[in-house]
């Protein structure tokens, strides 16, 4: 029998052209190389499929550690598709995902990159590497170490990309390049960060306060303070209110996203959420009312913009529960999940019924196509 490789190319496209369903167009994509390239020439017809990001649910509560199958879900479809992932991605494991990647710290503190769409695998510098890691109970507390994590781009189109992590109780901020063997720590005259965009080629991420700082590609190290986005929101009100606060770049401008009632009083599930948009020169911000034809995609990913003309999604903001907090004091099992119409203000639930999960709760997955060796 021939090899699949060895198929000419021209008939792999030929192919490709007779596929309707992202299931199939996903599958010959990664039987291997030759078909991936004839997939990407192709991968256009899908673009619909790709703006919307996939939901990877939570593991079952009784995962076994021979099953590491997840399942995935298509909002534009509502199919849902089950993949398997590797070992080391158990229902033990702490989870984060961006630009269609997963972030993995496992229970011996050994920190991965894996994409579920194209099978590839990244090791990453050990927690351990971070200056005065002894300080902080990180293997006791490995499942909450970590934060946030974010890339500056996909590993497997440039090597030369940035993975940035807000981590410990302080909430400080680490990097690592491609390639690097240790964690390099940022300074900054304050911690307390909540979220972290990479935005027009620089790092920016948000404190407590409300403020936003520049992380310069050039010199990541060292953090420099260019806006004050929320000058009335002290740091005591914002953990009395328990709000979480999101950066995302949406038609090339920066928006703050601020998510309220998250630990409110002992509620578990959010109340509220308010957009602004920043303007870093004039160091201004506006209210936004409405998000227009674009959705929002929040959670434990790095925050997603995404244009939506159709099929209903527009003008609203799906989350996930990402609060560690929340889960940790209140014993609640990721089950804040839901869809906020920015029009009338409503909040409903959704996704129930499937499996929720005090470390790995369900967090969106962008798709990306690549091609690699």
């Amino acid at each position: 029998m021939a090899n699949g490789s060895d198929i000419h190319p021209d008939l792999l496209v030929e192919i490709v052209k007779l596929l309707t369903e992202l299931d199939d167009f996903f599958a010959f994509s990664l039987v291997c190389r030759s078909w991936r390239l004839a997939a990407v020439q192709q991968s256009f017809r899908f673009n619909n499929y790709t703006k919307i990001p996939w939901l990877m649910y939570a593991p079952p509560a009784k995962a076994t550690c021979r099953n590491h199958r997840r399942v995935f879900l298509d909002l534009s479809t509502g199919k849902t598709r089950p993949i398997m992932l590797p070992d080391h991605i158990d229902g033990k494991s702490r989870c984060f995902s961006s630009k269609g990647w997963l972030i993995t710290i496992a229970q011996d503190t050994t920190m991965r990159l894996f994409h579920p769409f194209a099978c590839a695998e990244i090791k990453l510098p050990h927690v351990k590497t971070i200056k005065n890691w002894k300080n902080y109970e990180i293997d006791t507390m490995y499942a909450h170490f970590v934060k946030r994590c974010v890339l500056s781009s996909c590993p497997l189109s440039a090597s030369d990309y940035t993975l940035m992590i807000i981590y410990g109780e302080r909430r400080q901020l680490a990097y690592t390049k491609g390639g690097e063997k240790s964690w390099n720590t940022v300074r900054t005259l304050y911690d307390g960060f909540f979220d972290v965009i990479y935005y027009k080629h620089n790092f920016y991420a948000i404190n407590s306060l409300g403020e936003i700082m520049i992380l310069r590609g050039d010199n990541p190290s060292v953090a420099e303070k260019v806006a004050v986005v929320l000058p009335t929101m002290p740091y005591k009100l914002i953990e009395r209110n328990g709000d979480n606060l999101y950066m995302v770049e949406s038609v090339e401008s920066l928006l703050v996203v601020r998510r309220k009632g998250v630990c409110n009083r002992g509620t578990y599930r959010a109340s509220k959420f308010q957009v602004f948009q920043v303007d870093l020169s004039n160091k201004t911000w506006t209210e936004v009312k409405s998000l227009g034809d674009r959705a929002l995609f929040l959670g434990r990913n790095s925050s997603i913009s995404v244009l939506c003309s159709s099929g209903g999604f527009n003008n609203c903001i799906y989350f996930t529960d990402d609060c560690s907090q929340n889960q940790v004091i209140l014993l609640k099992e990721g089950e804040d999940i839901g869809i906020y119409n920015m029009g009338d203000g409503r909040i409903k639930p959704y996704f129930e019924g499937h499996w929720y999960n005090r470390l790995n709760p369900s967090m969106w997955i962008e798709l990306t196509f690549y091609i690699y060796n």
